[in-house]
């Protein structure tokens, strides 16, 4: 299987700056061959549809999470490579800061976060959950991975 990945983002940068000598393998793979590193995930995404098994392509989670719900021919293997949160930056001294926090708190308090991923990216998923559990724990149990990458199936 041929790995691949967005060129330009926070996936690519996590392979070239990890001290992991498995990640860092990696990434010599993906900087050896430019023609794995897609100017898009959406392009990335295609590649793998494509390839009829022979492509992998990393991103990330929420990302490949919402693919997934989209496409019944593709699964993710693996856990995270990385986690990192997201923030919302404010200048300093804003009004708005303690607003944003108490009400971003208060919707992850009441899953409602959960709710809103849910009706985004789960929206065709349970179509497709059925069909690619057994893979997904066969392929779990092969690789013994620790990373999203994407298999057509």
């Amino acid at each position: 299987i041929t790995l691949g990945s967005y060129g330009y983002g926070s996936t690519f940068s996590f392979f070239k700056h990890s001290p992991i000598p498995t990640y860092q393998k990696i990434y010599k793979k993906l900087e050896g061959n430019a023609g794995v590193l897609a100017p898009s995930n959406a392009e990335g995404v295609q590649k793998v549809i494509d390839s009829h098994g022979d492509f992998a392509f990393f991103m990330e989670s929420p990302s490949a999470e919402y693919e997934v719900s989209k496409n019944c021919g593709l699964i993710t293997v693996g856990g995270l490579l990385n986690t990192n949160g997201y923030g919302i930056a404010f200048p300093q001294g804003s009004p708005y800061r303690e607003p944003v926090n108490i009400a971003l708190l208060q919707l992850r308090e009441e899953s409602k976060l959960d709710m809103i991923k849910m009706k985004w990216w789960n929206k065709e998923k349970a179509i497709c959950q059925n069909e690619n559990d057994w893979f997904q724990n066969v392929w779990n149990l092969v690789l013994h991975c620790r990373f999203f990458i994407f298999v057509r199936i």
